[in-house]
């Protein structure tokens, strides 16, 4: 490319800048519903600045919240008015949205599908109350193995061998035992 070409594009680039397209500013408040927040820059706030790429409604994808207060990196969507948050500090919450599947994210934990089914179950937890189970069948087929039928004692030695099986009551199992709260599904 010649000088001339070159000093040309160099004109026309800055002709096509404008001076604020990007900015720094802190973030005033977050409507999550409508994915916009509202950016303090300078002393000046900019209302509804977009926090997905597209604003239609219904539409899925990434929604990322800042936290109030953080900061972020503004920029203008070409020539129009429209602004969007292209970095941020602080994340509130992160929503992931593709086709039938959702995942929420906040520092609460995660989310899959809104969460109906509850906490995840702890994969330790729960093989740890299984293993209860198992030794308690094996402790009362132990005990039945190891009776033998005693003519005229009418069944007394079964009866004691199922007595002491019997007195180690198993506890039952709730929730808390083996959910993990910080996933839900």
């Amino acid at each position: 490319m010649s000088k001339t070409a070159q000093q040309i594009a160099q004109k026309l680039k800055e002709m096509n800048h404008r001076e604020n397209d990007t900015m720094i500013g802190t973030v005033n408040s977050v409507d999550s519903d409508n994915a916009v927040c509202e950016v303090d820059v300078d002393g000046l706030t900019y209302s509804e600045v977009q926090l997905k790429s597209i604003m239609k409604s219904g539409t899925k994808g990434v929604k990322l919240l800042p936290k109030k207060d953080s900061v972020v990196i503004v920029e203008r969507i070409g020539k129009s008015n429209e602004l969007f948050i292209t970095m941020y500090s602080e994340i509130d919450s992160i929503l992931w949205e593709i086709e039938d599947m959702k995942l929420f994210v906040d520092k609460n934990g995660f989310v899959f599908n809104d969460g109906n089914n509850k906490g995840m179950v702890i994969l330790q937890k729960i093989v740890e109350r299984y293993n209860k189970i198992e030794q308690d069948i094996n402790n009362l087929k132990t005990a039945l193995t190891g009776w033998t039928p005693v003519s005229q004692d009418g069944g007394a030695a079964l009866k004691a061998a199922a007595a002491s099986w019997a007195g180690q009551q198993l506890v039952k199992t709730v929730d808390n035992d083996i959910e993990n709260t910080k996933v839900k599904h």
